[in-house]
């Protein structure tokens, strides 16, 4: 049986990890098996998994390409269409991934590029360089940003599996132009 105790801790990690993936507007639609825990898989093996902890990457041995659309309230503006592939090399893989959000009017892309490497037998560690930007069709600049993520996997026993995944933060900031053509 469970104990109150345990349930508590647990539940508090998952909302804690759910409010900071919240925060991420160029977040990655992760899959169903991924959205269906809230995108709370730094830890799960799995394709889409490996682009939340890019450690993971290290386990996977065969070639995968993935494609994935997420169509919100079915509302096709709302459409979310991600494409990825990892490709295995030794005691790594590689992993390229591109999403596409939006419509003419509001456009939101991400590419991103990671590497996952065994580092043991039971610690593995990857990183990601990801590339966002955003164009409204009333500015004509298109707002870029560069940024990293990392990820490391710890396998103690083969029943516990800790996972760390971190994402360095960047804003893309658009002021609030007026535009008669909107």
């Amino acid at each position: 049986m469970y104990s109150l105790h345990k349930i508590i801790v647990t539940l508090a990690f998952i909302l804690l990890s759910a409010t900071a993936y919240c925060g991420n507007p160029f977040g990655i639609s992760a899959g169903a098996g991924e959205a269906g825990r809230g995108s709370v898989c730094v830890m799960r093996a799995g394709f889409w998994s490996s682009f939340r902890n890019q450690a993971l990457l290290a386990f996977n041995k065969s070639f995968l390409v993935g494609i994935n659309y997420e169509n919100r309230f079915g509302i096709s503006e709302l459409g979310t269409c991600t494409a990825g592939t990892i490709i295995p090399a030794g005691k790594s893989s590689l992993g390229i991934i591109c999403s596409n959000f939006g419509y003419p009017e509001f456009r939101r892309n991400t590419l991103a590029a990671s590497c996952g490497l065994s580092l043991t037998g039971r610690i593995a560690a990857g990183v990601q360089v990801d590339y966002f930007s955003e164009r409204v069709r009333c500015d004509n600049e298109v707002m870029q940003a560069l940024t990293f993520e990392t990820g490391i996997l710890y396998l103690p026993s083969e029943k516990v599996i800790a996972g760390i995944h971190l994402l360095i933060p960047c804003q893309i900031h658009s002021e609030n132009h007026f535009c008669p053509q909107c």
